[in-house]
C-alpha cells in the first residue's frame, strides 16, 4: 500500500520473469556487466522493493518451463535463506510455457475468450500469453477494486526491452478497466540503470511520477590471483576430474583430486551442495554435483531425475522429445570477510536441451562413464542433433555447452551465484548410496 498515492485498496505485485532471479546469481552488483558471461538475473534489492509483502498479492508470470509447484518450492527456499519478504501462493504462480498453462487459464478465467494459437516460434506463443494473463489479471483486480479506491499493481522485469514494451501495452489496457488500477512499472535491469516509471488510473503515464532508483552501479568482479592458488576438487569420476584439469590447470598454482564419499541429502540441489561443501574434507574443498531438471517427466519417472539422475539414465529413451536442464553447481565453504564465520559459496551453470533416444554408438564408444550425457542434445551447440556424448567421442568443442565449464568460469571471477550458511545437520532423508 502506498499512501503517498493515497492507495486504499490492497496493492497486488505482478512480478514477470521472477523466478530467472531464482536460478540465476542473488548479488549481480559483484558482476562486470562487461564480462564475457554478464548476469541475466535483475538487481536483487531492486526486485525485493518491487514486492509486495503479502503473499497474497504476489503474482510470478514467466516463460519457464517448470511447474508451479517447482518454482514455488525454489522462492520458499528463498524466504528462508531471508532473500524474500513473502512467497505467493502456488496458484498465483504462472510459468506460461508450461504444458499445463492452456487449460489452467480456461478453468481460471472461464469468462475470457479462447487463448490465441499462433503460428511461429513457441516465444512468440509465450509473449502473447503472457500480455494475455496480464491484461485478464488487470481486469480481475479492477473488478475486485472498492469503489472510490484505487488498487496499485507493482510490476517488475529484468529486461529493459519488455519493459518498455509494458510501458505501450498497459496504458489502453488501464484506461479501459471499469475499475480503479494504477501500475508502477519497475526496470530492475542492470543497463540502462533501474528506474520506475506509473502509469495513473486513467491510462496515462505521468512524467512527473517516473524516478531513476538511487543504487549504486554494479562494480567490476574481483579477480583473485588464481596463479598463487591451490586447489582440491572433491570427485571420484575419472570424466569429472579430467574437465577440471583441462578448465582449471591454466589459471591455478597446483590442483588437486581428492575421492572423500559422502552421504548425499534426499533433496534439492542447494542443499546437497550446502552439505556436502560442509563436510567435505579438507575444509575449503571444492565440491561439484550435477542434476537433470526435466519439467515436464512422467510422474513415474520423476523420482529419476533431477539430482537422482545418476540412477535414472536408463530410463530416459522414454522421455525423448522432453526439454531439460542440465545444471551443474560447484560449491566451497570460506570465511566470511566481515563475520569470519563460515559460509557456503555456490557457482552453477546450466545448458538447455532436449532428451534424446540413447546416442549408442557414441556411448559405447566413451572410455568413461558418461552419465546421462548420450541421451542429452544441447541447444546452441555447433552441432545441431548431437549429443554431449558425441561431442566428447569426436572430438569437438562443447564448453560453451557444458555447464560445469560455465560454473568454473564463475568460481575464477567469483561470481557466486549464491552465498548460504554452511548446513552442519541433516535430519531428513538421504539418497542411496551410489553403487558406480
Amino acid at each position: 500500500m502506498c499512501a503517498a498515492l493515497g492507495i486504499a485498496g490492497g496493492p497486488a505485485a505482478i512480478i514477470k520473469d521472477g523466478p530467472q532471479a531464482v536460478r540465476n546469481r542473488l548479488d549481480p552488483r559483484l558482476l562486470d556487466v562487461n564480462a564475457p558471461h554478464p548476469a541475466k538475473a535483475p538487481l536483487w534489492a531492486e526486485f525485493v522493493h518491487a514486492l509486495a509483502t503479502d503473499p497474497d498479492n504476489v503474482w510470478i508470470i514467466t516463460a519457464r518451463l517448470h511447474h508451479p509447484e517447482t518454482i514455488h518450492a525454489a522462492l520458499t527456499m528463498l524466504a528462508s535463506l531471508g532473500l524474500l519478504p513473502a512467497v505467493p501462493k502456488p496458484q498465483h504462480i504462472w510459468p506460461v510455457a508450461h504444458p499445463g498453462f492452456p487449460a489452467r487459464f480456461i478453468a481460471e478465467f472461464p469468462e475470457h475468450p479462447p487463448l490465441p494459437n499462433l503460428p511461429g516460434d513457441p516465444p512468440l506463443h509465450w509473449s502473447r500469453y503472457k500480455a494475455e494473463l496480464l491484461s485478464t489479471l488487470m481486469h480481475r483486480f479492477a473488478r475486485e477494486t472498492p469503489a472510490g479506491n484505487v488498487t496499485l499493481c507493482k510490476f517488475s522485469d529484468d529486461d529493459h526491452k519488455n519493459v518498455e514494451a509494458t510501458l505501450k501495452y498497459l496504458p489502453p489496457v488501464i484506461a479501459q478497466l471499469e475499475g480503479k488500477v494504477a501500475v508502477q512499472v519497475y526496470s530492475t535491469a542492470h543497463v540502462p540503470p533501474p528506474s520506475m516509471a506509473y502509469i495513473d488510473p486513467s491510462g496515462t503515464r505521468d512524467p512527473q511520477a517516473d524516478l531513476a532508483l538511487a543504487v549504486p552501479q554494479p562494480c567490476s568482479a574481483t579477480h583473485p590471483n588464481w596463479h598463487s592458488a591451490s586447489l582440491t576438487i572433491n570427485t571420484s569420476n575419472k570424466f569429472k576430474a579430467a574437465e577440471f584439469r583441462t578448465y582449471l590447470l591454466p589459471h591455478v598454482h597446483a590442483l588437486d583430486m581428492h575421492a572423500h564419499d559422502l552421504p548425499e541429502p534426499d533433496s534439492d540441489p542447494l542443499t546437497i551442495m550446502r552439505y556436502k561443501a560442509s563436510h567435505v574434507c579438507p575444509p575449503g574443498t571444492i565440491c561439484d554435483d550435477t542434476s537433470l531438471e526435466i519439467p515436464d517427466a512422467h510422474a513415474d519417472a520423476a523420482h529419476l531425475v533431477g539430482t537422482n539422475i545418476k540412477w535414472g539414465a536408463h530410463a530416459l529413451d522414454a522421455l525423448a522429445g522432453k526439454r531439460a536442464l542440465f545444471v551443474c553447481m560447484l560449491g566451497r565453504v570460506r570465511a566470511n570477510a566481515e563475520s569470519g564465520k563460515d559460509e557456503v559459496a555456490v557457482y552453477r551453470g546450466e545448458t538447455w536441451g532436449t532428451i534424446c533416444l540413447e546416442d549408442k554408438d557414441a556411448h559405447a564408444r566413451l572410455r568413461c562413464a558418461p552419465g546421462f550425457l548420450p541421451w542429452f542434445v544441447p541447444d546452441d551447440g555447433d552441432r545441431p542433433g548431437w549429443s554431449l556424448a558425441r561431442y566428447i567421442v569426436e572430438g569437438v568443442d562443447y564448453t560453451r555447452v557444458n555447464p560445469r565449464w560455465i560454473a568454473v568460469q564463475d568460481l575464477l571471477a567469483e561470481r557466486a551465484y549464491l552465498v548460504c550458511p554452511t548446513l552442519d545437520k541433516w535430519q531428513g532423508k538421504w539418497q542411496k548410496e551410489d553403487e558406480n
